[in-house]
């Protein structure tokens, strides 16, 4: 199969352990990771291919990824692991990434053999984790950082090819044993550090990323404005200049469906790129996420949800439920507000905490508790996206799934979003990927009597595949 766009080429979440086997796959151009998995299931590839995604694989928690005859080409990073992920890489080949070609973090573990690494801005191997590592056989060329970055570390193990005694050079390691570079010169060493070539990289293509979704025009100007001044206190800081506190804690307000949980993605991986986070990760999470059945549970609730989020992000849409009172004694949600008002001061350089929901609702949050207004200082403002916007993404949509719009088809459908966004439960973004789901329904509905459709009728969707206000079935037409 081939998998061109999204956000991410193939996900695996975790909720189940998945025992996924993947053959002869290309997955291309997604705007975060070819292949994210997480969870303690396992994953199989065999020639599979990952072209131009920012991260083209990614393994978290437990996952045991297994890849054979695999490619990861472009992007800025061409294997991540995190948390405690395993990686199998038999003859895999890595190449053209702006950054390193695999970084390995928390307690990840690396098996890699007979592989290639090529044309590299950054290390071929960069080892921040202190579980075992395996690199044996494997060339490195043309890699602008060091073979194995960490390859002094007491369970890195670097051979050739049956060959467990060969030296350092023989790979292509120019590394000394106190992690400097060649000739001595220590700054290599630093690459990948907040500042360095590969964390500039990481943000400009974060930022790409931000600015890559439809409207938001204020919100993406906050958010660059918030990089700019981290950027700029870290420059005073350095220069022994007293630096002015920022509080990074964020007030998201707006409609559902306009893009606050994907731009509090954005932010975080923002935040770690400029090492104010150690991780970046998005703990995304609700009331009921927080809440206990019975008083004193939810403090206990919502500490486990918050060490989660530790290194990264608490994200915590529709936040001003919490607030919400229920009948007598109902006072849990405020039993959350008050342990996360404190848990945010004992942890505030650990954790960036967004709160989101509807701006008159989140007043009443910010006001139900003397500490939350002192913390959140800040509030980025979501609104409606336009019919036309919504147009933008129902295209951009048709165009990640090899459909075509034409101009009446465009017309038909512009006229039907300008009615859908005075209707009360549109929903905006969800909303417009709803109807685009709707057009494939009613497409396929036309198509059903068709017994062998070309190519270009398959592409093509047509102005009666607009589904009007009532949602009706699709018209039997010929097309």
């Amino acid at each position: 199969m081939t998998i061109t766009g999204g956000e991410d080429g193939i996900a695996l979440d975790g909720v189940v352990d998945a025992d996924v086997r993947i053959e002869g796959a290309t997955l291309q151009g997604a705007s975060q990771s070819g292949i994210a998995a997480e969870g303690s299931g396992r994953l199989t590839g065999t020639m599979v291919r990952v072209e131009d995604a920012p991260a083209g694989v990614v393994g978290a928690e437990k996952i045991s990824i297994s890849l054979t005859d695999a490619t990861v080409s472009g992007g800025i990073v061409g294997i991540v692991g995190a948390g405690q992920a395993s990686f199998r890489l038999d003859r895999c080949t890595v190449t053209g990434t702006t950054g390193s070609a695999v970084v390995l973090g928390d307690q990840s573990r690396l098996d890699m053999r007979a592989g290639t690494v090529r044309d590299c801005g950054g290390d071929g191997v960069q080892v921040e984790t202190d579980a075992p590592v395996l690199v044996e056989g494997c060339e490195f060329v043309n890699v602008a950082g060091e073979a194995v970055r960490g390859a002094n570390r007491p369970l890195v193990s670097v051979r050739a090819a049956h060959s467990p005694d060969i030296s350092h050079e023989a790979i292509g390691l120019t590394a000394d044993a106190d992690g400097t570079g060649r000739d001595g010169d220590p700054g290599d060493a630093d690459r990948g550090s907040p500042g360095g070539a590969d964390a500039a990289t990481s943000i400009n293509a974060s930022l790409a990323e931000l600015d890559a979704m439809i409207g938001l025009a204020a919100v993406k100007r906050e958010v660059r404005t918030l990089v700019h001044l981290i950027r700029v206190g870290d420059q005073r800081r350095r220069a022994n200049l007293p630096v002015l506190p920022l509080s990074r804690h964020l007030v998201f307000t707006g409609p559902p469906g306009t893009g606050k949980t994907t731009v509090a993605r954005i932010y975080g991986r923002l935040l770690a790129h400029l090492g104010v986070l150690s991780k970046g990760q998005v703990v995304e999470v609700a009331r009921v996420d927080l809440v206990g059945a019975y008083l004193g549970s939810t403090a206990l609730k919502t500490s486990a949800v918050f060490e989660r989020a530790l290194g990264g992000v608490l994200f915590v849409d529709e936040a001003y439920t919490l607030a919400r009172q229920f009948g007598a004694n109902s006072d849990l949600g405020l039993e959350a507000i008050d342990t996360l008002v404190k848990l945010i001061e004992d942890y505030r350089d650990q954790v960036v905490v967004i709160v989101a929901g509807y701006p008159a609702e989140m007043e009443g949050f910010l006001a139900a508790n003397p500490g939350l207004a002192s913390r959140f200082t800040k509030t980025i403002e979501f609104v409606d996206y336009s019919p036309d916007e919504l147009l933008a993404i129902v295209s951009g949509l048709a165009g990640q799934h090899g459909y075509d719009l034409t101009k009446p088809t465009s017309a038909a459908l512009l006229e039907r979003l300008t009615e859908a966004v005075h209707e009360p439960d549109f929903g905006n973004g969800r909303g417009a990927r709803k109807l685009f789901g709707a057009m494939i329904e009613r497409q396929a509905e036309r198509l059903a009597d068709t017994p062998a459709p070309t190519s270009e009728q398959l592409r093509l969707l047509l102005p009666g595949d607009v589904p009007p206000a009532d949602m009706g079935p699709a018209p039997r037409q010929e097309s």
